[in-house]
């Protein structure tokens, strides 16, 4: 298959459609898939082919954005607390130097989460959804500064905007360069574009997700917007944990290209894969433990819950909004209703995993909160 960004042929991944995939609304999703990376360019990509493209229409057809909290959006934690993923990333791009008035679109709106941010930290500012569904739109227009709803595909995008989010939407993208030199089109002069995919890098879990076709890092993210017109103002990884963010305004100069330097790729992407399927043999030797209990009510936790044919007793997840709930027909308990005598295993990734175990064990004083082990 044609490398999504660049064109060139893509080199399957041995071993990735063994693995039990999960969607981006945190459901199990069969085995099967195709995982690729570009040797010209180091994009990690899905082949969208025909199964590919069925497989998204069947899980969009039924999709639930945090069902599991009853539609509040997931919270980051870090280390001033937990917050929303949208006012993290509101809280630098507010930074910036921006004009007292805005006209702001937010592409793949969702439930407005971020709308509703803007609404209360800019309320001078024109605001507008795009979503592909049309669900959602009273929802979304009963925000106060919402001007107007557009649904469907971009190209049914009318006006022009001061700044485009795109907030977990590049990485579903068959076609991104197309799809952001449309977005381009729709920016003021000297108009920002701001950015917030998956890291696979820092989290192996995204390479599982059946329907994300893109996979980023900072090279792959920086090079696709330098080639549809833009210069990266700021970016990287950090902002959130486990996503890469990037803000880009429409370029003015001739394109400068972006140094790749990513020859070891396919070694990383080979070593999160073996790393994935070591995670899932270990919970499986796990399964004896009772009470059991999975850390995490979002992607990781699911299918790792699946993979591993476990039978929790419960989940434990530190979002509030998700404590008292059920998850996968168990009960979520928050980390301090955790019995003594439990064993919690924690699927994330190994550095991130280690500290939250660290913390959470240090009330029982002994390792109750499992971590996987490094590859």
């Amino acid at each position: 298959m044609a490398c999504l960004l660049c064109a060139h042929e893509t080199e399957e991944v041995a071993g990735f459609p063994a693995l039990m995939r999960v969607t981006s609304d945190s459901r199990i999703w069969p085995a099967g898939g195709r995982l690729a990376i570009c040797p010209q360019c180091h994009a990690v990509q899905k082949p969208v082919d025909s199964a590919f493209q069925q497989e998204a229409k069947d899980i969009y057809a039924s999709y639930q954005l945090y069902f599991q909290s009853g539609g509040s959006e997931q919270k980051i934690f870090t280390e001033r607390g937990a917050r929303p993923r949208s006012e993290l990333l509101l809280d630098h791009l507010l930074s910036l130097p921006l004009p007292e008035h805005c006209a702001a679109l937010d592409v793949g709106c969702g439930a407005g989460n971020l709308l509703q941010a803007l609404s209360r930290r800019r309320p001078g500012w024109a605001l507008y959804g795009a979503d592909i569904g049309d669900q959602r739109r009273e929802q979304i227009l009963a925000i106060h500064g919402v001007k107007h709803f557009f649904s469907g595909d971009i190209s049914a995008i009318e006006g022009r905007f001061d700044i485009i989010f795109l907030s977990h939407v590049l990485e579903h993208v068959p076609s991104p360069v197309a799809f952001l030199r449309q977005l381009a089109m729709l920016l003021n002069p000297g108009g920002m574009l701001a950015v917030l995919v998956p890291h696979w890098r820092e989290n192996a879990f995204d390479l599982l997700v059946a329907d994300h076709c893109m996979h980023f890092t900072v090279p792959s993210l920086h090079r696709l917007l330098n080639e549809c017109g833009f210069s990266i103002l700021s970016g990287g990884s950090g902002l959130c944990p486990k996503e890469l963010w990037a803000f880009a305004s429409l370029r003015r100069e001739e394109k400068s290209p972006v140094a790749i330097g990513e020859n070891n790729v396919k070694a990383e992407v080979d070593k999160a894969i073996a790393w994935l399927a070591q995670a899932r043999d270990w919970a499986m030797k796990c399964r004896p433990h009772t009470p059991l209990g999975i850390f995490g009510t979002a992607i990781a936790a699911t299918w790792l819950t699946r993979a591993a044919g476990l039978a929790p007793n419960f989940f434990v997840d530190e979002d509030k909004d998700r404590q008292g709930l059920a998850y996968l027909g168990r009960p979520v308990l928050a980390p301090a209703a955790v019995l003594p005598e439990s064993t919690v295993l924690v699927p994330l990734p190994p550095g991130i995993a280690e500290n939250v175990a660290d913390r959470l064990n240090r009330p029982f004083g002994k390792p109750v909160f499992l971590v996987p082990p490094a590859l």
